[in-house]
């Protein structure tokens, strides 16, 4: 038991406390199309993980100091996820940390704030 309870929290502390950016997916373009975002989905697993967004402009100019927010759940179910901050990174990656309780279909709703510029984004992905 103290083995798997020892492996548990290194588990954990390493999905929570992850603080290189991976991002690896082909980019999309947001709602209005003022930025471009790539975002780690190939990476997101059940339970805690890094979600990390690399923002840039349509001329691929690193967007610093955007307000990023995020909402998301399950398509399916009403999780209520615990919310943390998005921080900023260098090069126009942000990061944050969510949790996915369960295997299923999860929604992530994004807004970017940059300048006057107001950009949103909807994505659903599965989990397996």
């Amino acid at each position: 038991r103290f083995i798997l309870a020892m492996f548990l929290v290194y588990s954990l502390s390493m999905g929570v406390m992850a603080s290189d950016p991976i991002v690896d997916v082909p980019e999309f373009t947001v709602s209005k199309g003022h930025y471009e975002v790539t975002v780690n989905w190939s990476q997101l697993k059940k339970g805690w993980n890094a979600l990390s967004l690399k923002i840039t402009t349509l001329e691929k100019e690193s967007v610093l100091g955007a307000k990023i927010t995020l909402d998301y759940d399950m398509t399916e179910m009403e999780m209520n996820p615990p919310k943390k901050p998005i921080v900023e990174k260098p090069d126009g990656v942000y990061e944050t940390q969510v949790y996915l309780g369960m295997k299923g279909e999860w929604k992530f709703d994004f807004t970017i704030e940059k300048d006057q510029n107001v950009d949103t984004l909807s994505k659903k992905i599965i989990i397996k």
